[in-house]
C-alpha cells in the first residue's frame, strides 16, 4: 500500500534501485536511519560514471549536495560528510 501513495518519482527510483540490485550492480548498505546503496565494485561505479554526459554529472552532483544540505538543515554536519559535500559542489561547478 505504501507504494500506491508514494509520489511517482519515488516509485520510479524504487523500481530502478530494485533493477540494479537484481542485476548485482549495487547492494543495500543500510536501511536505517536512511536507505543507502553501494556499487558492488569500484570498476562498476567508474564505468557507469564515465558514461554520463558532463552536464548530467554536474546536475546529479548539485542535486546530491543540495539533498545532503537539506537533510542536515539545522543540525551540525558530521565531520565525515564535509568531504562529500565539498566534492559534490566542486563537481557541480561549471569550470
Amino acid at each position: 500500500m505504501a507504494a500506491v501513495n508514494a509520489p511517482p518519482a519515488a516509485v520510479r527510483w524504487h523500481a530502478q534501485l530494485n533493477h540494479l540490485e537484481q542485476a548485482n550492480l549495487i547492494r543495500l548498505a543500510s536501511a536505517v536511519p536512511d536507505l543507502a546503496y553501494l556499487f558492488r565494485h569500484a570498476l562498476i561505479h567508474d564505468s557507469i560514471y564515465s558514461t554520463l554526459v558532463r552536464a548530467d554529472r554536474r546536475l546529479l552532483h548539485r542535486a546530491a549536495g543540495e539533498v545532503l544540505e537539506a537533510l542536515l538543515a539545522g543540525r551540525e554536519a558530521p565531520a565525515e560528510l564535509a568531504p562529500q559535500l565539498a566534492r559534490h559542489f566542486e563537481e557541480a561547478a561549471d569550470h
